[in-house]
């Protein structure tokens, strides 16, 4: 009897602690080291702030949820966006936040204090992505009317537009040295332009379009995630593609690079999250916990940990080893 009430208190312990906002630890049919609850729906995103103290995670209700990142209690809600919540990133330091969104918003917050910095109304269309500069002075952003935005930072002011997709823009992602932009699309293509937004060349994603785009730290290599379900390379100064990495079928919803270039984190629509040398392309470990699709994934600032966001409307907590 007494084991039975002992086990008992422990369901309505992690009940509760889920419901206010914290975490619960799992058992070997969830790998997860921790899972956060928070959100009332499907969260789609998931972003860390460079010195490890913050996450920030979004959902289809427009929701922003600020948790800290050694505890992960909850913190904050940054509320603004009236629809769902495609992308988040923060500024490479300090605590400005960047989110995009079904509204055709996109936002800087001040993720600290919990207020808003900012809100571009510039997109007519959906926002589905959202990237800092590398020095942090642009924003910049893909769109569902085909353009790539970039705003100054300091002045909040749109700088230009970049046009050459032939659909909606999924991902962008930025070279360290900031000389390099890649966009990618649903029309299958990965654009890159350089510092100025001149054209730089392209190429083709055979099998569908792009979810998520992530360069090497050197700048040399481009991963990116998509319809076509394996993990895609391209030698970034010969524009060629390199071999695909094996893997599962089904679509790649997002992936992550961590700070240190020797791991990329992939999430899919089978609910798993895989994590692969990314110089060798071997598969590290395959992690059960989400039910339903996983979409969003980032890592810790020190490479550590694995944050994702799924379907099933949890964040879930998981060692990058």
């Amino acid at each position: 009897m007494r084991s039975k009430t002992s086990l008992w208190l422990l369901i309505l312990l992690l009940v509760a602690g889920m419901a206010a906002g914290g975490y619960a630890v799992f058992g070997r049919a969830d790998q997860s080291l921790a899972t956060l609850s928070g959100h009332g729906t499907v969260v789609r995103c998931v972003a860390c702030s460079a010195d490890g103290r913050l996450i920030a995670s979004a959902a289809d209700d427009g929701s922003i949820l600020v948790w800290d990142a050694p505890t992960l209690k909850k913190l904050r809600e940054l509320p603004g966006h009236a629809k769902a919540i495609h992308g988040l990133a923060f500024a490479p330091t300090g605590s400005l936040l960047a989110s995009v969104s079904d509204d055709h918003d996109v936002k800087l917050w001040d993720a600290d204090a919990g207020t808003e910095v900012a809100t571009f109304h510039d997109c007519p269309k959906s926002v589905e992505c959202v990237t800092f500069s590398p020095d942090g002075k642009t924003l910049i952003a893909g769109a569902a009317d085909r353009l790539v935005y970039l705003w100054s930072v300091a002045d909040k002011k749109l700088l230009q537009t970049l046009k050459g997709h032939a659909k909606h823009v999924h991902a962008v992602a930025t070279t360290r040295d900031g000389k390099l932009l890649a966009t990618g699309s649903s029309d299958g293509t990965v654009r890159f332009w350089d510092a100025k937004g001149n054209p730089a060349g392209s190429v083709k994603a055979a099998g569908g379009h792009i979810n998520a785009l992530a360069f090497s730290p050197d700048g040399r290599t481009l991963f990116a995630g998509g319809s076509a379900t394996k993990v895609k390379l391209w030698d970034v100064p010969a524009k060629a593609a390199k071999p695909d990495w094996p893997g599962p079928t089904g679509m790649v919803m997002s992936l992550a690079l961590s700070t240190d270039g020797a791991k990329l984190a992939t999430v899919h629509e089978d609910g798993l999250v895989r994590v692969w040398d990314a110089t060798t392309g071997s598969m590290l470990a395959t992690l059960k916990g989400h039910r339903g699709t996983t979409i969003g994934v980032t890592f810790t600032a020190d490479g550590n940990r694995v944050i994702t966001a799924g379907a099933d409307g949890t964040l879930k907590v998981w060692t990058a080893s």
